[in-house]
């Protein structure tokens, strides 16, 4: 004999299903709560760097190096191998590695290095500072004085200063570019590298007379 199947409280069912909505409708209200107001930072952003920034970037090409200069370089790129060393790095040597490296191919054009002096690299850049999205694209044409550093034995760049011509920079923002643009600049240039690369097991580096000292 079949048994009878056992009753359905349809007012139990009508209370799961209306504090489940509810759930749902809580959750898709913290969501769309969250996306207005980082669009309402970006856009309050946007009209920020409007300030500062121009609609057009310069097209930075950096100067080649000579077969000899390259040769050079190319003989001091064997030392990297070895377990502890050392590599001295001019203006155009850096600028030539930097444009080597597939990882930053989407910044080429957008960043080079001008000269190295006591602690910092004077980068002049052309670097997109907001999303299309939001509108016209706005460039920062203008240098920065960059600060290499180990950090816990990591590879750091932090923004001291910002200059662009007959423009004032927000006292705030060289933090802000060092904390949203440089930290993501590195992890993605250092992503591909391998783990036993001499770039990941930097013991100092020191800026100084137009060379960068790099010791591991």
């Amino acid at each position: 004999m079949v048994e009878p199947l056992p009753e359905i409280d349809s007012n139990k069912v009508a209370d799961k299903v209306s504090r489940g909505c509810i759930f749902l409708l809580s959750v898709s209200a913290v969501i769309v709560g969250c996306l207005i107001y980082q669009l309402y930072h970006a856009f309050q952003f946007n009209g920020q760097i409007a300030q500062f920034t121009e609609s057009s970037g310069e097209n930075l090409q950096s100067t080649p190096l000579t077969a000899e200069q390259e040769g050079l370089l190319n003989e001091k790129l064997l030392a990297v191998e070895k377990a502890t060393g050392e590599l001295l790095l001019t203006v155009p040597e850096a600028n030539h590695l930097f444009n080597r490296l597939p990882a930053l191919k989407d910044f080429r054009g957008q960043m080079r290095i001008e000269a190295m002096q006591e602690g910092q690299l004077l980068v002049r850049t052309a670097l997109p500072l907001n999303s299309l999205f939001l509108g016209e694209r706005r460039y920062l044409n203008g240098v920065l004085s960059l600060v290499p550093a180990l950090k816990s034995e990591n590879l750091d760049l932090s923004v001291a200063s910002i200059e662009v011509p007959g423009k004032e920079i927000p006292e705030q923002y060289p933090g802000q570019m060092s904390q949203y643009y440089f930290v993501p600049f590195l992890t993605e240039a250092l992503k591909d590298v391998p783990e036993d690369h001499f770039l990941l097991r930097l013991k100092s580096i020191e800026v100084a007379h137009g060379e960068m000292r790099l010791q591991w």
